[in-house]
């Protein structure tokens, strides 16, 4: 849940300068920002987190979401983001453990023995490690997230865990809920593992890469395959639910003045 202090923060009137990496990401920055009600007020810039198109010093307010979770890294982008900053400004980040949060979707994941459930976690972790390993992200970096702040030179640190799960209740009626219901089987249709997400080509590198055993592979994607097929079927009869834990943290720290 997000401090009263915060909430207040992010209430202030003032211009909105959104980063993007390329042209092509335009047309969804603008819907979100006409949804938040600050489009009049927003101006975007082409550049990348890792160095900000943005003099030293320009801005009161910096802020991400699973943002740093793709970037090689995550400090890097957080120092850029803090020399943007005025004295006393405020940086905020948004950010996931989703090793938690692929153990919280296994408790309710069907057709999965217990065998089954902990050797998706060992495909998770693996695969997590991987992905570190090659410089492609940490999927998990939401755990990291205090301790970079202040590595970052940042104070005044406060940390919140996210307040909203992803529930999906029979028969799934809330706008939430469809919504979910149609991204996890857009995945599922699309061959992307319910895990780090990713092709199996993917999800083999990066396997390989975290230092997993070569000759289990195979047997470790079958199960993920099985655990998909196993959740579009409850899904599509109406008989799946569950909280669908979402760890995400928010993390907010300041600026010395």
């Amino acid at each position: 849940m997000v401090p009263p202090e915060l909430r207040l923060e992010l209430r202030q009137p003032g211009d909105v300068l959104a980063v993007r990496s390329s042209e092509r990401r335009g047309a969804r920055a603008a819907a979100e920002a006409d949804a938040c009600g600050v489009a009049a007020r927003t101006s975007y810039l082409e550049g990348l987190a890792e160095a900000l198109p943005l003099p030293d010093a320009s801005v009161d307010l910096a802020t991400c979401q699973t943002v740093l979770m793709h970037v090689a890294d995550p400090l890097r982008v957080l120092r850029e983001m803090r020399r943007v900053l005025r004295p006393g400004g405020l940086l905020l980040a948004v950010e996931p453990n989703n090793f938690a949060e692929k153990a919280t979707a296994l408790v309710t994941a069907p057709g999965l023995s217990r065998a089954d459930r902990l050797s998706l976690l060992e495909l998770e972790a693996t695969c997590q490690d991987g992905k570190r390993a090659l410089g492609q992200g940490d999927s998990s970096v939401g755990e990291r997230l205090p301790g970079l702040f202040r590595e970052a030179g940042l104070g005044d640190l406060h940390v919140c865990q996210s307040d909203k799960c992803a529930a999906l209740i029979p028969p799934y009626e809330t706008p939430a809920e469809r919504a979910e219901l149609r991204q996890m089987l857009a995945w599922i249709d699309g061959g992307i593992w319910l895990g780090t997400g990713g092709t199996r080509d993917q999800a083999h590198a990066w396997y390989l890469a975290g230092g997993g055993d070569p000759a289990q592979f195979e047997r470790l994607w079958a199960i993920a395959m099985q655990e998909a097929r196993a959740w579009k079927q409850a899904a599509l009869a109406r008989t799946h639910g569950g909280a669908h834990g979402v760890t995400f943290y928010l993390v907010s720290g300041r600026k010395p003045a």
